[in-house]
């Protein structure tokens, strides 16, 4: 039976995720409706940054025997270092990076297109690579390739040609392959802990905001704000309909739920799922023989783009860089519990359990203490495409479309640029992870 009748404390209590899981991974944003979903962090499990380039993959797929090719989203993991990733959107005057990248070749290749821009080798408007499906044919453009078409950065002439051309300004997002910053955290759905311990991967603003609502929970509540000490029920928000930057997501505390002994079996006794697989890069080989033959532009000095990272690959392609297993439990094993090895640390977890009693009295009573304003995270954005003056969520604000306008404070500068961590889904198939 698909209907049901509820009365009005039924209705106004009744909640519903916009997806269902599919048990390993939490999935809970719609691109383009208000959503929320309540968690509870697990508390063995670190916090986990990463960058990834988006990019799209032929894949053959076989139903009741009949094979088709489909054009699928995938995400590449950067292997530039974090320093590096954290200041790709800082430039010179004549458009080189200031902090150019070195090894990994997603952003070596961009480099190289739009080197080849400048230099008239290539049209923004130009296809670089074409993928032909059975059922369609994915084109992305070299300018879309590099992040470069920003309405209020191109000129009337550039306009023209891409509309010529039959590229779409609005939805130049999705040719996009500059890397984007993500957190990857293991957590329980308080709706559905029958789902076990899930691996959310989410945007960088839910992060920052989740990062300021831990903070100031710690900074009022000392140990027992810890949530990997004293674990408590958050709710995630997402909005992209919102025109402010800001309001897109958020995060708060349920005070009044409760952990139920099945919840905290899971985020305290059980392990959690391991991510060190979507730390992993490709395989270079397949990667660039996959990139060649997709290519539709002459002229790419593809040893110039792999090259670096092929050095420190196997035969076979696989990157010998760096152990992201251990990488990992380094990170688990200095973050989970409050890093609580210690016989002091043992003890003030100890007390912090005792606390809870004394301040669910008074929180049920509605506390003592004045509650203070919580401020909006503040993200930093690339910086000033004109000047380099540094830029923050300050200086934006949406208007529509999934996009954000930012005014330089320095020179006075306008542009346009997609809104970089709103919950956005193409009408691509996409692999997972």
């Amino acid at each position: 039976m698909s209907a049901a009748e509820m009365g009005l404390d039924e209705f106004l209590n009744y909640k519903s995720k916009v997806f269902d899981s599919d048990g390993e991974f939490l999935r809970w944003r719609d691109p383009k409706k208000p959503s929320q979903v309540d968690v509870w962090l697990h508390t063995k499990a670190s916090f986990v940054q990463l960058f990834r380039h988006p990019f799209k993959k032929l894949v053959t797929v076989e139903d009741d025997g009949e094979r088709t090719k489909k054009v699928y989203s995938q995400r590449i993991v950067s292997i530039e270092p974090l320093e590096v990733l954290k200041k790709q959107g800082q430039r010179n005057r004549d458009g080189s990076r200031k902090h150019p990248p070195t090894i990994c070749p997603m952003s070596l290749l961009i480099e190289e297109v739009r080197a080849m821009i400048a230099e008239g080798d290539l049209r923004l408007e130009d296809p670089l690579f074409e993928f032909e499906a059975d059922e369609e044919t994915v084109v992305i453009h070299a300018g879309g390739f590099c992040g470069m078409l920003r309405k209020d950065k191109l000129s009337d002439e550039e306009k023209k040609g891409l509309k010529k051309a039959g590229v779409k300004l609005s939805e130049a997002w999705r040719e996009n392959a500059v890397a984007k910053s993500e957190w990857i955290f293991r957590v329980v759905d308080n709706e559905s802990p029958g789902d076990g311990v899930q691996i959310a991967f989410e945007k960088e603003l839910l992060g920052q905001k989740l990062q300021s609502l831990i903070a100031h929970e710690v900074e009022s509540m000392g140990r027992n704000g810890n949530p990997l000490v004293n674990p408590y029920c958050i709710r995630w928000k997402s909005d992209p309909s919102q025109t402010e930057f800001q309001k897109m997501y958020d995060a708060l505390i349920l005070r009044n739920e409760e952990l139920s002994e099945e919840v905290r079996v899971l985020i305290e006794d059980e392990d959690p799922p391991g991510v060190s697989r979507f730390l992993e890069p490709p395989n270079y080989l397949t990667l660039r023989n996959q990139m060649e033959a997709q290519c539709a532009a002459k002229g790419i000095d593809w040893d110039k783009v792999f090259g670096p990272v092929l050095e420190r690959c196997d035969e076979s392609g696989n990157y010998e860089g760096g152990d992201s297993d251990e990488s990992e439990k380094k990170t688990e094993r200095k973050s989970s519990r409050g890093a609580s090895s210690s016989k002091k640390d043992e003890a003030e977890d100890e007390e912090a359990k005792q606390e809870p009693a004394k301040k669910t009295r008074r929180q049920k009573a509605g506390g003592r203490r004045k509650k203070e304003e919580k401020q909006a995270p503040i993200v930093k954005l690339d910086p000033c495409d004109e000047c380099g003056a540094e830029l923050t969520t300050e200086h934006a604000k949406g208007i529509g479309g999934g996009q954000i306008e930012i005014v330089c404070p320095k020179c006075g500068a306008k542009f346009t640029d997609d809104a970089p961590h709103a919950a956005r889904s193409g009408g691509d198939d996409e692999i997972p992870f």
